[in-house]
């Protein structure tokens, strides 16, 4: 059974790389964006900016949120001297406290809408639920942004992916 679960999250992990690679067709959207005037240019624009905007920030943005803030002290030394260094901290700080707050919504959305735990959980069980909500970021982090930038990373080095075939396998056949 835990051979299982990391079969499928490797397989998950690939076809979210899959679905990274997808930044390979900005290049075919930009030259075709003004090819079509039967689409409206608003229309047309909005839809190019939600894919580079989506393709741009999805592997690089949690990063920054994360790290960003760092950066400017590993770069240059005398950056420990400024007001902004002092500033940057306490933005960084009050944003990754606003994307953690989120969580907690996530979790009180969770317990709204998901029907009760059962009566047999005892208390570490329920516990661990909850836990695992409170992962969804490093979840995020190992399950999305790093397959994005492994595809984006190669697509970039011209290290190509090869073909995979994904096991497919219904709930009843297992």
């Amino acid at each position: 059974m835990p051979w299982e679960r990391v079969r499928t999250h490797a397989n998950q992990y690939n076809q979210i790389k899959r679905w990274a690679w997808g930044v390979s067709d900005v290049p075919y959207a930009t030259v075709r964006l003004l090819r079509h005037p039967e689409i409206s240019l608003w229309l047309r624009a909005r839809r190019y900016g939600y894919m580079i905007f989506n393709h741009l920030t999805w592997a690089t943005l949690p990063l920054l949120l994360l790290f960003g803030a760092a950066l400017p002290r590993l770069l240059s030394e005398d950056w420990n001297l400024t007001l902004a260094a002092d500033r940057l901290g306490l933005y960084a700080f009050i944003l990754i406290n606003i994307a953690f707050l989120n969580i907690a919504a996530l979790i009180l959305v969770e317990r709204r809408i998901n029907p009760p735990m059962p009566r047999g959980w005892g208390l570490p069980h329920q516990i661990w639920a909850y836990v695992q909500l409170g992962l969804y970021p490093i979840v995020g982090l190992l399950f999305s942004v790093l397959p994005a930038l492994e595809a984006q990373t190669r697509l970039m080095l011209g290290m190509y992916l090869e073909y995979q075939v994904t096991e497919k396998v219904s709930e009843g056949t297992a």
